[in-house]
């Protein structure tokens, strides 16, 4: 229900936005910000999800993955500056 009204509002953004004559570059920037609040709202309700369907358990299977994603993530960003 949730993604589903935020899927409407982006409906709803885009319709205005397009009907907005002569403003050029900037509704592209009023469409970015929507967007990007979309992006975290979404990724946030995601795991708020996934951490009610976990048991007490469950995460400590997942410590070892997660540590290789953030090392992977610091290596990555450090290689991309030499």
């Amino acid at each position: 229900m949730t993604y589903g009204f935020m899927a409407i509002n982006l409906v709803v953004f885009f319709a205005l936005f397009r009907a907005m004559p002569g403003h050029g570059g900037s509704a592209w920037v009023r469409v970015y910000g929507v967007v990007s609040v979309f992006n975290l709202f979404a990724v946030s309700v995601f795991w708020a999800f996934m951490a009610d369907g976990f048991t007490a358990e469950q995460p400590r299977r997942f410590s070892v993955s997660s540590r290789g994603g953030n090392a992977g993530a610091i290596g990555g960003a450090g290689a991309r500056r030499s």
